[in-house]
């Protein structure tokens, strides 16, 4: 024979549970039922507005993130096309150099030949 859900085996039904419930707690186990209602709907809204928080601050910080990806590419091509261009003044700075060098060595070098050659004669 099976055996039935009383209190003497020790378990019961959730109908009697909701039962005695009643009659132990009565208007409190409302109010308190409506009490965690309430409180769970502040829960809800408060993460519902953090939600809306955080996704802004995340926009914010994209923006920012964008905005500061934009900068610093313009500070580094600045940067670059004055290094270009001094690296160009330098380039064009030591040819000059080089060509007004090879020009005076070669001013000396027929000084030096044509004073050979007076010496010679």
């Amino acid at each position: 024979m099976a055996k039935k859900d009383n209190p003497t085996n020790g378990s019961l039904n959730l109908g009697e549970i909701g039962t005695i419930r009643n009659i132990l707690m009565g208007d409190q186990i409302t109010e308190y039922e409506l009490k965690f209602r309430e409180l769970e709907e502040q829960v809800q809204k408060i993460q519902a507005q953090m939600h809306l928080d955080l996704d802004g601050a995340f926009k914010k910080q994209a923006k920012d993130a964008a905005s500061l990806k934009k900068d610093m590419e313009q500070r580094v091509n600045a940067m670059e096309a004055t290094i270009k261009k001094t690296s160009n003044q330098l380039n064009n700075a030591i040819a000059e150099q080089n060509a007004s060098t090879k020009e005076e060595i070669g001013k000396l070098l027929v000084k030096l030949g044509q004073q050979l050659l007076q010496e010679k004669e």
